[in-house]
């Protein structure tokens, strides 16, 4: 009977930490999902943007969240390579990217449309994990150390397209609602 009751306020416990890591969207505001959840290079650091703003700087099999405001964005990683994705986000919505580690020191962000997508070991993963959370003093020292980066990766992008090369896109209609990033069952 106690062990009964012991297991039940478990499973109560470590549902309602679940809950809590993929929190309700804010009003007027949208979320993007970072996702790394290959494997493949745990040791690599890549560092994430939202135009010239840094994000986060990411090692091994994590996820973070970032709220943003709705419209059009530039995500983009930073690694030996640089990886641009066009966003345009819609209040209210969360959104996937998936953040693939390379064989050479190469990182690629792919836009995430579940109908399209195989969510199978992102799900397994943002279920195990909590997302990480990141302190601003580390990342106010990262937008200075990497500001002279900023600038070269801005204008490579406004290069690119330029020259017309193709930029994945994170379109309006690819969100996801928090039951397409858990499993179900435990």
């Amino acid at each position: 009977m106690i062990k009964n009751v012991t297991l039940i306020l478990i499973l109560i416990q470590s549902s309602f930490l679940f809950s809590q890591s993929i929190p309700t969207v804010s009003s007027g505001k949208c979320q993007v999902i970072f996702s790394r959840a290959k494997i493949l290079g745990p040791y690599q650091v890549f560092t994430y943007f939202d135009g010239e703003k840094v994000i986060g700087q990411y090692t091994g099999q994590e996820y973070t969240i970032y709220e943003c405001e709705p419209g059009k964005h530039v995500f983009w990683a930073k690694y030996s390579n640089t990886s641009f994705i066009e966003a345009d986000l819609i209040a209210g919505k969360r959104y996937v990217i998936d953040v693939i580690p390379k064989m050479g020191g190469v990182v690629r962000l792919k836009p995430v449309d579940k109908n399209k997508y195989k969510m199978k070991q992102m799900k397994k993963m943002m279920t195990k994990y909590m997302p990480q959370v990141f302190d601003i003093t580390k990342l106010e020292q990262l937008q200075e150390d990497m500001s002279d980066a900023i600038d070269r990766n801005m204008k490579k992008y406004e290069k690119m397209k330029k020259k017309g090369k193709k930029i994945l896109q994170l379109k309006p209609d690819m969100w996801v609602k928090k039951r397409d990033l858990i499993n179900k069952k435990r």
